[in-house]
């Protein structure tokens, strides 16, 4: 166990990278800070009578969403000929280097940037602006969408995935692979709607399964079961795995 981790040397590589730690802090306060402005410049832009009623709250969330999502791969330096060697003999076992980053994108950097979020929603409630308020209070509203939230953090894992696995471009690569996956989903959907009937008078794009006198019947105790089963254990398991092949993809690159 002592080979695999020890905490006076986790701690020791914790020291070490310290520095590095700190400069991706910065550079993540820098980005969540620019998204802000931007997103408030985009709303001067349309006129005061746009800034007493919404704002791009919502949308600067979603932004900053997006660059946790993409953190891995913009932020950490990848492995080349020039930077392993030293990287390869730091006394330290193949579990804890992972760990160190794992720590940092998975725990520190979105904590990080929450507080952060939550001080300017905190320093705008508290002006005399309006906009400044409409803004917090949007801030506000949106963190009530957890479901947004999770399904983007599920996401992380091609990025975090793609940081171990790629050697160049991992960015590009990576976001080619959410791409993939994401037009297999619509694929499957656009089969399922081709099997379903005409659509519904009202236009939706999609007919209600539960409608359809061909699925309109309740379910089954264990059917029901084994739904509620897949909807938490497939995702799950796809963000373990991410973790578990990023271990051993890392524990190749040492080798």
């Amino acid at each position: 166990m002592n080979a695999t981790f020890n905490l006076k040397r986790f701690l020791l590589l914790e020291q070490y990278n310290l520095q590095e730690t700190c400069k991706h802090l910065l550079w993540s306060a820098g980005i969540v800070l620019s998204i802000c402005l931007l997103c408030m410049l985009f709303d001067l832009n349309h006129g005061v009578a746009y800034l007493s009623n919404q704002s791009s709250a919502t949308s600067f969330v979603k932004y900053t969403i997006w660059f946790l999502l993409i953190a891995p791969c913009l932020l950490e330096t990848n492995l080349t000929k020039r930077n392993s060697t030293l990287y390869i003999l730091l006394p330290a076992s193949v579990f804890e280097k992972f760990l160190h980053i794992w720590i940092k994108y998975l725990l520190l950097l979105p904590a990080f940037c929450a507080l952060l979020i939550l001080c300017l929603n905190s320093l705008f409630s508290l002006t005399d602006i309006t906009y400044l308020k409409v803004f917090s209070r949007d801030i506000a509203s949106y963190e009530a969408q957890k479901d947004y939230i999770i399904t983007f953090s599920i996401l992380q894992a091609t990025f975090f995935i793609g940081y171990f696995g790629f050697k160049r471009q991992m960015l590009l690569k990576s976001l080619a692979i959410s791409v993939a996956l994401f037009s297999i989903c619509m694929g499957i959907i656009f089969v399922i709607v081709s099997l379903m009937p005409e659509k519904a008078p009202e236009g939706y794009w999609v007919d209600n399964l539960g409608t359809w006198p061909r699925t309109n019947y309740p379910l089954s105790a264990t059917t029901l079961a084994i739904v509620n089963f897949c909807n938490y254990a497939v995702p799950i398991c796809f963000v373990l795995g991410s973790w578990v092949s990023s271990y051993f993809l890392l524990k190749e690159k040492q080798l």
